[in-house]
């Protein structure tokens, strides 16, 4: 099912009407939403001109004096209509559709924020009494749910936001992402733009109708949180796999479309001689407009593939980059391996002697390992448990945790602390000639060596709650992967330690286990094994 929404500023005009009218017969439209019609007391021809055909039945809310007007079109015996109804800024139609209740909303949302909180409240109770229907709302919202949705504006008021993200959840509908505009509103410059329409629809309906890339709602997996992620991200896969053939698989068909396109709407400009019309004025700006694009995203690709630098002279070096891409393909394949039993050239045979490689590299040893006990690590208090097992906040209470010696990772703190109060202690010592011993540790591939086991240790041992570990299992804990051998992934494993790179978690759980080696360092200054560095007026380092 096809539908749409259109702002159309006033549908007096008979050719606006019929311009539109057109779109949505091009279109094939099965229901179309519009706003600021500014019309009262609709007549059957006016209907028509906007549906551009006669087998149309509506819906409609009148224009109040000069501004509003709300429709909605739709295909005669496309669905059996019960009954519509009005609310403050939206227009909505009850209909029987493949034997299930199903609402649709037309929202034009008023200016004032009070105006539009009522409006939700209003269609968030008619929701809760009709749980069991399919949803379908759109329109102009006038609202915005983040501030990447609108630039150029200084009006950014987070009470707004707030007000509309939390309708948006109460509303317990999908929002499907954009495709093609990030924003469906500017003004008449273009230098302000904001994204203040959008459709929200049940799950139901999503299944239902297969809308647009929504393989990740579609998909119903049942398990451990890992094997849901990991089937959702195969079906999402499939769905990038379409987009790029869709985008980039057919750039120079496009090209020498647009080409010929061109070159025949040029003939017509002579033949016309001075008379040609808008349309084809048009027409041709947009084949124009069709061929730059699918050129610079043709540049674009072999730039990105053979990861070179824009040439400043010249055409577009599209054999450049071919022959770039070639030499680096070339330079990055693993054609052969050195096993111990011999050169391994096969193709599987590389792809399962990587496979086996990574799988073992991340198995956690077996064995026991001596557990150290009384380390003195620093505990989270009850209420910095509570905060943390709450809603995300600002404040932070890694602080609280992380020993002084360490400067990394933690807020307030600068990384470089570390590195110049050892130059300090090294001038130090050399300037009053005393003794000391530094011993510099490297941690070789320190994230993929941490033992989860340990983890879990020194999070229990900090007091961390049950609620926070549960957390800990299902998002780093328990993880797959697969390894890329040129160009072609291997079969999925099962990571046993770890943490990843990139992981925003990553970098505060590695300084949490780093904190295991400082109580150990401590507690061997206790037990008087070594003595730590006293300097100037009751400095004292041990380490770092």
């Amino acid at each position: 099912m096809i539908i749409v929404s259109y702002n159309i500023k006033g549908g007096g005009s008979r050719l606006k009407r019929k311009s539109i009218g057109h779109l949505i017969q091009q279109e094939d439209v099965d229901v179309c939403f519009i706003q600021e019609s500014k019309l009262r007391e609709l007549e059957i021809g006016v209907v028509k001109e906007l549906r551009g055909s006669d087998l149309v039945e509506w819906s409609s809310s009148d224009a109040v004096g000069a501004s509003g007007g709300i429709l909605i079109l739709w295909k005669k015996d496309l669905f059996i209509p019960l009954f519509s109804f009005r609310g403050l800024g939206f227009l909505g139609l009850c209909v029987s559709l493949k034997g299930k209740r199903t609402f649709f909303i037309n929202g034009y949302a008023p200016c004032e924020l009070s105006a539009r909180r009522r409006s939700w409240s209003h269609l968030l109770d008619i929701k809760k009494n009709c749980p069991e229907s399919n949803w379908c709302v759109g329109g102009d919202f006038n609202s915005i749910s983040h501030v990447e949705e609108r630039r150029g504006l200084s009006n950014r008021n987070s009470i707004d936001i707030n007000s509309f993200k939390s309708f948006l959840e109460d509303l317990d509908l999908v929002d499907p992402p954009v495709v093609g505009g990030k924003f469906s509103w500017q003004n008449s410059n273009g230098k302000a733009m904001s994204r203040i329409d959008r459709f929200l629809l049940s799950e139901s309906l999503m299944e239902d109708w297969k809308v647009g890339a929504q393989e990740w709602s579609l998909i119903k997996v049942k398990g451990r949180g890992d094997f849901c992620l990991a089937e959702k991200l195969k079906a999402l896969k499939v769905r990038l796999s379409w987009w790029n053939k869709t985008v980039y698989g057919w750039l120079d068909l496009k090209i020498n479309e647009a080409c010929k396109e061109i070159h025949f709407l040029d003939n017509e400009f002579v033949v016309c001689a001075g008379n040609v019309t808008e349309e084809i004025v048009k027409k041709r700006a947009k084949e124009v407009e069709i061929f730059w694009d699918s050129l610079s995203k043709k540049e674009g690709l072999l730039r990105l593939k053979s990861r070179q630098t824009w040439l400043k002279e010249g055409d577009c070096n599209s054999r450049f980059f071919h022959n770039s891409l070639r030499s680096r393909k070339g330079r990055s394949a693993l054609c052969s391996l050195n096993s111990r039993s011999g050169i391994v050239e096969e193709v599987e045979e590389v792809k399962d002697f990587v496979f086996n490689h990574f799988k073992g590299f991340f198995e956690e040893e077996e064995g026991s390992r001596p557990v150290p006990l009384d380390l003195g690590f620093v505990k989270l208090s009850r209420e910095d448990r509570e905060l943390l097992e709450g809603p995300f906040e600002e404040e932070e209470v890694i602080g609280k945790l992380v020993s002084s010696n360490q400067s990394a990772f933690v807020p307030g703190r600068n990384m470089m602390d570390g590195v110049v109060l050892v130059n300090e202690i090294l001038e130090w010592s050399k300037r009053f000639k005393k003794s000391c011993f530094l011993l510099k540790v490297d941690f070789e591939k320190a994230y993929d060596s941490v033992s989860w086991d340990y983890v879990r240790f020194v999070l229990k041992e900090m007091g961390f709650g049950d609620k926070w570990l549960r957390w800990m299992d299902e998002s780093v804990f328990k993880s797959f992967m697969s390894i890329l051998v040129n160009g072609s992934p291997t079969k999925d494993f099962e990571v046993h330690k770890g943490l990843r790179q990139g992981d925003p978690l990553s970098p505060f759980l590695f300084v949490l286990v780093m904190e295991g080696l400082t109580a150990l360092v401590r507690k061997s200054v206790e037990l008087g094994d070594f003595k730590p560095i006293k300097y100037g007026e009751g400095g004292v380092v041990d380490i770092l």
